[in-house]
């Protein structure tokens, strides 16, 4: 079995606090729409690859894939 650690990592609306960054900042930075950025903060939906690949490098990977790989949800969630 192979662990990973990810201590490094966080959760992007973390990331945006920490940096004092707006989420409609953030959208401006990866080209996305700022709701876009709200359900990927509360875990509604994913980023698409290219959106991850951007996100990773505006976060330095502080964020990564790995902070959107949420288990999938159920009907009964």
């Amino acid at each position: 079995m192979e662990f990973f650690l990810y201590d490094h990592l966080m959760k992007l609306g973390n990331w945006l606090a920490q940096k004092g960054m707006k989420q409609r900042k953030f959208a401006d930075l990866v080209g996305a729409n700022p709701g876009l950025v709200s359900r990927w903060i509360t875990g509604q939906i994913r980023p698409s690859p290219p959106y991850l690949r951007a996100i990773e490098q505006i976060t330095r990977k502080m964020v990564s894939f790995a902070d959107f790989d949420w288990p999938e949800r159920t009907r009964d969630d």
